[in-house]
């Protein structure tokens, strides 16, 4: 979704859609390019300390590919899978 919003150019858009305004609005724009610039997996393998990784086959922020990144990345890390529970 962020490509969608963010074009390759990397540059602030005036014309974000409405039901992303929220996350995506002016002042927070730059932030959120600069963190397009890092790489996940590099950035796990530059950390000297213990590292816990976290996935869930429902979360909707990381692919599962990510997740294998991150831990073939830094297989000295602990990892976790939690089981999605029902909310409500």
């Amino acid at each position: 979704m962020i490509p969608n919003v963010f074009p390759r150019k990397r540059r602030q858009l005036d014309d974000v859609p409405a039901a992303l305004v929220v996350m995506f609005r002016l002042g927070v724009q730059p932030f959120l390019i600069s963190w397009m610039r890092l790489d996940p997996a590099e950035e796990a393998r530059s950390i000297k300390a213990s590292l816990l990784i976290v996935w869930g086959r429902h979360d909707l922020q990381i692919a599962e590919a990510d997740y294998q990144a991150l831990v073939s990345a830094r297989p000295d890390a602990e990892t976790r899978w939690p089981r999605a529970q029902a909310l409500g």
